[in-house]
């Protein structure tokens, strides 16, 4: 007996290992999209099934393994619908691999049931795995007491069972946990690595990112790729007169108004400082200074809320650059967007300028300036 719970907890263990390392960009919840919560009660059900074929038998009646310690994951961290799938094909697996039981039956179903309503309580994730434990439990001892009539077999039988099942359940149960913890904890350095801390956005190295990589595709298939750089004009003095809280505040909620004004498959930065800038693809240049200007004059309308409850108005400069259109060579298109805003700058602020002559963007109710 000893043996085969050695080598069900082996098979339990290696295969929820593997199948994280397999999935762990998907971490599922129970407030996951249907589809992988189905799935997830299916990796499970899987499981389920071959530790149900590497069964022993305690008697011509009863068989054991460690079925019910991937339906509990399930459920725990899938919530009811995967404990639904997943006891089904416990169901399935049962008849399929040795007979139909009507104690099994039922007893999966217990469990299968209860543990989907367990999930539901709001209690930490360690009280519903014991929860969910102590119902596994009466559930077995029921089912035992059911198929095993020598009553000294009876205790041996299950003092085993209860023992193996605590030390392979919880081996499972932590494992799954810091598996999780781990994938959750990279995903947030992977995220803190590409986005601004501050205002969310991405940072100077996704912006370089991004700029790379949407450079070569508008090289490689003669694509357009306009760069929008961005500068709020004296924001020194805000830091000077309101403390640098007021200047965060006010990053936090210019860099909501850049991601409003432009496109959802615009990449908005923050390179530094008060410094932001905007990746437009597939993008011509009358269009990107269209954009640049309903940012600009966004801005200038915005009340910048406060922490004291005032508020303050300002204004930024921006600089536009496009490639072909301004720019014959894409590596030249961020100096070209530097350029621009720096003649923005030095035309007065509270603007937008490229640094090509271009048709029709002269316009008296607009900021806009060209070469």
């Amino acid at each position: 007996m000893l043996r085969d719970f050695i080598v069900n907890t082996s098979i339990l263990i290696s295969s929820l290992f593997i199948g994280h390392q397999l999935f762990q960009r998907a971490l599922v919840t129970p407030s996951s999209p249907t589809k992988f919560r189905f799935l997830y009660g299916v990796g499970f059900g899987l499981l389920g099934m071959v530790l149900i074929d590497y069964h022993f038998q305690v008697t011509h009646k009863l068989i054991v393994d460690l079925r019910f310690v991937p339906l509990m994951l399930s459920a725990l961290y899938g919530g009811y619908l995967s404990a639904a799938v997943t006891t089904v094909m416990l169901l399935i697996g049962r008849v399929l691999l040795y007979d139909y039981s009507v104690v099994a039956v039922i007893a999966t179903l217990f469990v299968g049931i209860g543990s989907g309503l367990i999930v539901s309580m709001r209690i930490s994730v360690r009280n519903k795995w014991i929860y969910m434990n102590v119902l596994h439990f009466i559930a077995s001892i029921i089912a035992f007491s059911l198929l095993i009539e020598n009553r000294s077999l009876l205790f041996v039988t299950y003092l085993y069972y209860a023992g193996a099942y605590l030390i392979a359940g919880n081996i499972a149960f932590y494992l799954v946990r810091y598996l999780r913890r781990l994938t959750e904890m990279f995903k947030q350095f992977e995220e803190l690595s590409t986005k601004d801390f501050l205002t969310g956005l991405n940072n100077f190295r996704q912006f370089d990112l991004s700029l790379n990589e949407l450079s070569r595709k508008a090289a490689q298939f003669q694509g357009t790729l306009s760069l929008i750089a961005i500068d709020i004009d004296y924001f020194k003095r805000i830091n000077d007169t309101y403390g640098h809280p007021v200047g965060d505040e006010v990053l936090k909620q210019l860099s909501e108004i850049l991601s409003k004004n432009g496109r959802f498959i615009d990449v908005v930065s923050r390179n530094g400082g008060e410094e932001f800038s905007i990746l437009l693809p597939e993008c011509a240049v009358q269009e990107s200074v269209s954009i640049a200007e309903r940012v600009r004059l966004a801005a200038e309308k915005h009340s910048f809320r406060l922490p004291d409850g005032s508020s303050i108005h300002l204004t930024i400069s921006l600089g536009v650059a496009t490639y072909p259109d301004t720019v014959a060579n894409v590596d030249e298109l961020v100096k070209q967007a530097d350029n621009a805003l720096y003649k923005a700058k030095q035309s007065g602020r509270n603007q937008v300028c490229t640094m090509v002559p271009i048709q029709d963007l002269a316009n008296d109710e607009r900021k806009i300036c060209a070469d």
